[in-house]
């Protein structure tokens, strides 16, 4: 009897301990828990930190290749208009006498076709030159045509580079087919056939200050008038503007618009006939057709985010 009392006591406070252990161990655990908790998350805040660094090397590396590549194409660019102005001013210049006798020709062939200078260029002038503000707009616009080429590149560029190409092939393409004209068919402007009982107004020169002149290094083929590379290069940066900003086709719509101010521009100023903007469409048409039958891609007008697409040629 005694025996068995003991061994139910000594059971009973065996179980106590047990009990107690646990309490114990459990309790440890709820210490220890905040600790580990805290060191979980300070890896994850670690490793999130490193990431954003990471991610931040990269970016900053894209942008200063991106920032190179701007700099690099517009650096070309400006290369490419200043021997294209070189070498037109310097080895194709032709005597004064054939230009004024083409400009003549020309007006001629305009009153054939129904649209004579004293109906379009003339009248246009005339309306312009009675608002000093409206003369102040056309003659800025004209100076500021190369910084329009300038700004839809670089957007084209940062936006579709592959489209960007393509459409700096057709520029490179339409400025060496509009190269041998100047010396093939020197024209005079319309601002220089004052002598020649032509009432033409030279606005840059009568209410802008500027005259035009073939001497210096900021000096021009005073008869380049055919074609109008204003026009020509116009259509160049319409089509930039369409890759650059694709949605709802507004690049579309401003390079449009920006082409037909530009084409009511040189005529106002009387640096270029009808004609000559006709002739400007004329370069960048066959610039477009002779890039599709080159090798390499191409661009064709169709229906795609940008309304530029791609075509392989092999």
């Amino acid at each position: 009897m005694a025996s068995k009392l003991l061994r139910a006591t000594l059971i009973h406070v065996s179980s106590h301990t047990r009990i107690a252990q646990q309490g114990q161990t459990l309790d440890r655990q709820t210490t220890n828990a905040p600790g580990e908790a805290q060191s979980i998350t300070h890896r994850s805040n670690r490793s999130s930190i490193d990431q954003l660094l990471a991610n931040a090397v990269v970016s900053r590396r894209r942008i200063l290749y991106m920032a190179v590549r701007i700099a690099f194409q517009f650096v070309l660019l400006l290369i490419i208009f200043q021997t294209y102005s070189y070498f037109r001013k310097t080895y194709f210049q032709q005597p004064a006498e054939h230009a004024f006798a083409n400009a003549v020709d020309v007006i001629d062939l305009q009153a054939v076709l129904g649209f004579p200078v004293e109906r379009l260029e003339l009248r246009l002038q005339c309306a312009v030159i009675g608002h000093g503000w409206l003369v102040d707009v056309f003659n800025t616009y004209y100076h500021q045509m190369k910084f329009v080429v300038y700004v839809s590149a670089v957007l084209a560029m940062v936006v579709d580079p592959v489209r960007y190409r393509m459409v700096r092939r057709v520029f490179l393409l339409s400025t060496l087919i509009a190269f041998p004209w100047y010396a093939l068919y020197p024209l005079a402007p319309p601002r220089l056939m004052q002598d020649r009982g032509y009432q033409f107004v030279d606005t840059l020169a009568l209410f802008g200050g500027t005259v035009s002149s073939s001497s210096g290094p900021s000096g021009a083929n005073q008869f380049a008038a055919m074609p109008s590379m204003h026009i020509g290069w116009s259509i160049i940066a319409a089509l930039w503007l369409t890759v650059a900003l694709p949605k709802w086709k507004i690049g579309a719509i401003i390079g449009i618009v920006h082409v037909l101010m530009m084409s009511v521009t040189v005529m106002a100023t009387g640096n270029h006939y009808a004609l000559d903007v006709v002739a400007g469409f004329a370069v960048v048409g066959f610039a477009l057709l002779l890039d599709r039958l080159l090798p390499g891609e191409a661009i064709r007008c169709g229906r795609s985010r940008t309304g530029i697409q791609r075509t392989s040629q092999d």
